[in-house]
């Protein structure tokens, strides 16, 4: 399994990061947004450049390598 898109979604005041896989499995996350939600989701959009072809069942590792 391979992440294929990673996208900022805004609702409200609210940011989160939407996860597709080439397996038709979407994910989603919370960004700390505190507000901000235009350079968090220049964040959520330049983590997803590197996240793209990735396994996303390596969570620890993605974590520690952003």
């Amino acid at each position: 399994m391979k992440i294929t898109k990673v996208e900022s979604v805004a609702v409200d005041r609210f940011l989160f990061a939407k996860i597709y896989t080439d397996e038709g499995i979407v994910g989603y996350g919370e960004s700390g947004a505190w507000g901000f939600l235009e350079p968090s989701a220049a964040a959520i959009d330049k983590f997803g450049e590197y996240l793209t072809g990735k396994n996303p069942l390596l969570i620890e590792h993605h974590w520690q390598y952003m």
